[in-house]
């Protein structure tokens, strides 16, 4: 099975490609080109694309007759919201997206997700394995290149329960039982990004998702997701996000 990740944020993209190679029997694809995806071109051997609204193919966002077809089936597509409340309900769906999730999702969320769509035999790989019950908790605690799903689980929601609050790596770190040194190294390799970069990110989503779905003034919301000044807020949204929060506010509103 191929999965193609095709996000507008890099940092939200590794963080997805990271999620899916906990998949089995998947080849994970990145679509790193900062454009729509053509699907004439690019997605013969796709199963499941994984994508915002701004990446999602053409076709899918004005004729639907404008689909290629394929001898082989149409790729699924899972897309991905700002936010719960933008989600189409399933009768509005775009044509040819199977699912809608916020990307502020649960990771398990998510996987369920796409195991459904695609399968049973893309099992993550957690629950296809059949060591026995020492081997799995040896591997809940020592990761292997990266840290265990279960200790990375913890440490996302650890993130996105305290955006508000100081977020340092030695205590992240003590959430895994890893020291500050290997905890950063194998939470890069996990994910993608360095932890800083993470927590960055995951501020910037959620002051996207206030800015979209609140009048609050920007002073409030960069204080409401961790940033103490709102000139490093504007700064860091512009750079994460490719335009200014006042800009974000008028054009996605």
């Amino acid at each position: 099975m191929s999965i193609l990740i095709s996000h507008s944020n890099a940092l939200i993209s590794a963080g997805l490609v990271a999620t899916m190679q906990q998949l089995r029997d998947c080849e994970i694809q990145c679509n790193t080109e900062g454009d729509d995806i053509d699907f004439a071109n690019r997605l013969d051997d796709i199963d499941l694309i994984i994508a915002d609204s701004a990446s999602l193919p053409r076709s899918t966002r004005s004729d639907p007759g404008a689909w290629p077809a394929p001898a082989r089936a149409r790729p699924q597509i899972v897309l991905l919201t700002a936010s719960r409340d933008d989600a189409p309900g399933l009768q509005a769906l775009p044509h040819g997206v199977s699912a809608c999730l916020p990307y502020s999702c649960r990771q398990d969320d998510l996987l369920r997700t796409v195991c459904s769509l695609m399968g049973t035999m893309v099992l993550p790989r957690t629950l296809g394995d059949s060591h026995d019950a020492n081997a799995r908790r040896k591997r809940s605690t020592t990761p292997r290149g990266g840290i265990a799903p279960s200790a990375l689980h913890r440490v996302r929601e650890h993130i996105d329960q305290n955006l508000c609050e100081h977020i340092d790596v030695a205590q992240l770190a003590a959430l895994t039982g890893l020291s500050a040194c290997h905890f950063s190294r194998a939470f890069k390799q996990s994910v993608g990004v360095p932890p800083h970069r993470y927590v960055l990110s995951r501020r910037v989503q959620a002051a996207a998702a206030l800015i979209r779905s609140t009048d609050r003034p920007m002073s409030d919301i960069a204080l409401e997701v961790g940033f103490f000044d709102q000139s490093h807020f504007t700064r860091v949204f512009t750079a994460h996000m490719g335009e200014s929060p006042r800009r974000f506010r008028y054009l996605h509103r």
